[in-house]
Protein backbone atom coordinates (compact mmCIF):
# COMPACT_ATOMS: atom_id res chain seq x y z
CA UNK A 1 0.00 0.00 0.00
CA UNK A 2 1.37 3.43 -0.93
CA UNK A 3 2.08 5.76 1.96
CA UNK A 4 3.15 9.36 2.48
CA UNK A 5 5.74 10.83 4.83
CA UNK A 6 3.15 12.96 6.63
CA UNK A 7 3.91 13.41 10.37
CA UNK A 8 7.57 12.42 10.03
CA UNK A 9 9.71 14.17 12.63
CA UNK A 10 13.33 14.94 13.37
CA UNK A 11 14.43 16.34 16.73
CA UNK A 12 17.67 16.99 18.54
CA UNK A 13 18.53 16.07 22.10
CA UNK A 14 18.02 19.71 23.10
CA UNK A 15 14.36 19.56 22.06
CA UNK A 16 14.44 21.49 18.77
CA UNK A 17 11.86 20.20 16.28
CA UNK A 18 11.57 22.11 13.02
CA UNK A 19 8.81 22.36 10.44
CA UNK A 20 10.26 19.83 8.00
CA UNK A 21 9.44 19.85 4.31
CA UNK A 22 11.46 16.74 3.51
CA UNK A 23 13.31 14.15 5.56
CA UNK A 24 15.55 12.12 3.26
CA UNK A 25 15.59 8.36 2.95
CA UNK A 26 17.53 6.02 5.21
CA UNK A 27 20.11 4.10 3.21
CA UNK A 28 22.37 1.42 4.57
CA UNK A 29 24.77 -0.53 2.42
CA UNK A 30 27.31 -3.32 2.61
CA UNK A 31 30.53 -2.75 0.71
CA UNK A 32 31.37 -5.24 -2.03
CA UNK A 33 35.09 -6.03 -2.02
CA UNK A 34 36.92 -7.17 -5.11
CA UNK A 35 38.65 -10.46 -4.24
CA UNK A 36 39.77 -11.27 -7.77
CA UNK A 37 43.24 -12.61 -8.36
CA UNK A 38 45.26 -13.44 -11.43
CA UNK A 39 43.52 -16.82 -11.80
CA UNK A 40 40.19 -15.15 -12.65
CA UNK A 41 39.66 -15.41 -16.40
CA UNK A 42 36.08 -14.30 -17.06
CA UNK A 43 34.79 -11.92 -14.37
CA UNK A 44 35.92 -10.23 -11.20
CA UNK A 45 34.72 -11.94 -8.05
CA UNK A 46 33.35 -10.14 -5.01
CA UNK A 47 32.97 -10.75 -1.29
CA UNK A 48 31.01 -8.74 1.24
CA UNK A 49 32.67 -6.36 3.65
CA UNK A 50 32.50 -6.58 7.43
CA UNK A 51 30.55 -3.47 8.42
CA UNK A 52 27.40 -1.76 7.18
CA UNK A 53 27.75 1.81 6.02
CA UNK A 54 24.97 4.16 7.19
CA UNK A 55 24.58 6.95 4.64
CA UNK A 56 23.67 10.48 5.79
CA UNK A 57 20.11 11.66 5.28
CA UNK A 58 19.43 15.11 3.91
CA UNK A 59 16.53 17.23 5.12
CA UNK A 60 14.83 20.49 4.24
CA UNK A 61 13.20 22.59 6.96
CA UNK A 62 11.39 25.92 6.93
CA UNK A 63 13.79 28.43 8.45
CA UNK A 64 12.33 30.38 11.38
CA UNK A 65 14.70 33.23 12.32
CA UNK A 66 13.24 33.22 15.84
CA UNK A 67 13.84 29.47 16.24
CA UNK A 68 16.58 28.49 13.77
CA UNK A 69 17.97 24.96 13.56
CA UNK A 70 21.00 24.48 15.77
CA UNK A 71 24.08 25.13 13.66
CA UNK A 72 26.34 23.27 16.09
CA UNK A 73 27.15 20.28 13.92
CA UNK A 74 28.09 17.94 16.77
CA UNK A 75 24.65 17.94 18.43
CA UNK A 76 22.90 14.60 18.99
CA UNK A 77 19.69 13.92 17.00
CA UNK A 78 16.81 11.43 16.99
CA UNK A 79 14.88 10.75 13.80
CA UNK A 80 11.47 9.08 13.78
CA UNK A 81 9.62 7.95 10.67
CA UNK A 82 6.02 7.14 11.57
CA UNK A 83 4.09 4.76 9.38
CA UNK A 84 0.30 4.35 9.25
CA UNK A 85 0.72 1.23 11.39
CA UNK A 86 2.41 3.26 14.11
CA UNK A 87 5.83 1.69 13.54
CA UNK A 88 8.91 3.89 13.66
CA UNK A 89 12.57 3.86 12.74
CA UNK A 90 14.62 5.62 15.40
CA UNK A 91 18.32 6.39 15.51
CA UNK A 92 20.77 8.91 16.91
CA UNK A 93 23.40 10.82 15.03
CA UNK A 94 24.95 14.20 14.40
CA UNK A 95 24.74 16.92 11.81
CA UNK A 96 27.53 16.84 9.27
CA UNK A 97 26.29 19.82 7.28
CA UNK A 98 23.91 22.75 7.71
CA UNK A 99 23.03 25.56 5.34
CA UNK A 100 21.26 28.82 6.01
CA UNK A 101 18.56 29.85 3.57
CA UNK A 102 18.90 32.11 0.57
CA UNK A 103 17.30 35.48 1.26
CA UNK A 104 15.01 36.13 -1.70
CA UNK A 105 11.79 38.11 -2.19
CA UNK A 106 8.58 36.10 -2.56
CA UNK A 107 10.20 32.85 -1.48
CA UNK A 108 10.01 30.99 1.82
CA UNK A 109 13.29 30.58 3.66
CA UNK A 110 14.44 26.94 3.64
CA UNK A 111 17.47 25.51 5.44
CA UNK A 112 19.18 22.21 4.59
CA UNK A 113 20.58 19.71 7.08
CA UNK A 114 22.61 16.51 6.63
CA UNK A 115 22.25 13.99 9.45
CA UNK A 116 24.72 11.13 9.87
CA UNK A 117 23.55 8.20 11.99
CA UNK A 118 26.25 7.32 14.49
CA UNK A 119 25.60 3.54 14.57
CA UNK A 120 25.62 3.63 18.38
CA UNK A 121 21.87 3.96 18.92
CA UNK A 122 20.10 2.35 15.99
CA UNK A 123 18.74 2.88 13.57
CA UNK A 124 16.17 0.56 15.14
CA UNK A 125 12.81 -0.52 13.70
CA UNK A 126 10.06 -0.59 16.35
CA UNK A 127 6.49 -1.85 15.85
CA UNK A 128 3.48 -0.30 17.61
CA UNK A 129 3.37 -3.03 20.27
CA UNK A 130 7.11 -2.67 20.92
CA UNK A 131 7.37 -6.47 20.95
CA UNK A 132 9.82 -6.50 18.07
CA UNK A 133 12.84 -4.26 17.80
CA UNK A 134 15.84 -5.10 15.70
CA UNK A 135 18.89 -3.31 14.46
CA UNK A 136 18.40 -2.26 10.86
CA UNK A 137 21.70 -3.95 10.14
CA UNK A 138 20.45 -7.45 10.99
CA UNK A 139 19.23 -7.84 7.41
CA UNK A 140 22.90 -8.43 6.48
CA UNK A 141 23.70 -10.82 9.34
Amino acid sequence: MAQTGNTGTLANAGGWVGAFIRIGELTDSMPALDDSDLSNTAVNTKTRGDLIELEPITCEVFYDPEDPPPLIISEQWIVTFPFPTGATIVGSGFLTETTTPELVNNQLMIANLALQFDGITGPIFITPTDTFASEFSTEFA
